[in-house]
């Protein structure tokens, strides 16, 4: 199977068809990735939507020599379009009450409530901590990204990353 960057390549040279592949790749992860800072199933999808048109449509500008990896270029838009969303509800504070729900892999909840209330006690505190602390929790924890696409995606240093993640990792095993 071609690479990204391949794809990319591809795509921006007539064949657009291609962009179903890179859909497919990544529309799980995007979409528990935005369920996870918004908590509505439903929003979560209609903004998985617009990331994917808006990176259809930007596509053309991509440039993997220069630029990140295409993973972060999406997520970087998942995070932008979800932040827009907000600014137009003029939305205060987020709700992430349904930490584990959204991945298939975790099952049905009604089977273990036990996990379901502990998963919810730590998505209450990440959320006093602040929404990065949650962020970078979710992308390295949940969505399994590498520090450097988390780096890409944040644009923050990696040693700062490390260093957050480190202190994070550490308050989360003092509380829990």
């Amino acid at each position: 199977m071609q690479d990204d960057n391949q794809l990319v390549q591809r795509i921006q040279n007539g064949e657009t068809e291609l962009f179903s592949v890179l859909y497919e790749k990544y529309c799980h992860k995007i979409l528990v990735f935005l369920f996870y800072k918004c908590s509505d199933m439903s929003r979560a999808e209609d903004l998985a939507g617009d990331v994917f048109l808006k990176a259809f449509d930007a596509i053309g500008s991509f440039r993997p020599q220069k630029e990140k990896a295409f993973s972060s270029w999406l997520y970087t838009i998942a995070t932008n379009t979800f932040l827009d969303s907000v600014k137009k509800k003029k939305e205060s504070s987020l709700d992430d009450k349904a930490f584990m729900i959204a991945d298939d892999s975790v099952g049905d909840m009604t089977h273990n409530a036990q996990i379901g209330q502990q998963a919810e006690e730590i998505l209450l505190y990440l959320d006093s901590l602040g929404s990065d602390k949650k962020d970078l929790f979710v992308m390295r924890i949940r969505q399994d990204m590498s520090r450097e696409e988390i780096e890409e995606v944040t644009g923050r240093s990696s040693a700062a990353l490390r260093k957050e993640y480190s202190r994070l990792i550490q308050k989360l095993v003092e509380k829990f």
